[in-house]
């Protein structure tokens, strides 16, 4: 029976690994690169209320020469619809952005 725990941790651990890399592969931009994004929209929207589009998060995308058609299809398929959206929900959902 403890085999089968450490078996089954075991796979566990393995199917997060593989989880985490196939979100990292699909990344529409370098990993550091997407997470100073989220912390600079989050700074912009603490001081500038949302108005449910991607105004900054397009502005962080045009300053830092990001493909933005890809970059908002990607948060898009997370449930970032909007920048107070991308905060809300990308960050959470994506395994490459989770630890």
């Amino acid at each position: 029976m403890l085999h089968d725990v450490a078996k089954t941790k075991d796979l566990t651990k393995s199917n997060r690994k593989e989880e985490r890399e196939k979100a990292e592969a699909e990344l529409p931009a370098p990993l550091p690169v997407l997470r100073a994004m989220f912390e600079w929209l989050e700074k912009k929207l603490d001081a500038t209320p949302c108005d449910h589009t991607h105004r900054f998060t397009l502005q962080y995308a045009r300053t830092n020469e990001l493909d933005e058609e890809a970059l908002l299809e990607w948060l898009r398929d997370y449930g970032g619809e909007c920048d107070c959206e991308v905060l809300a929900q990308v960050e959470s959902s994506n395994a490459a952005l989770k630890g």
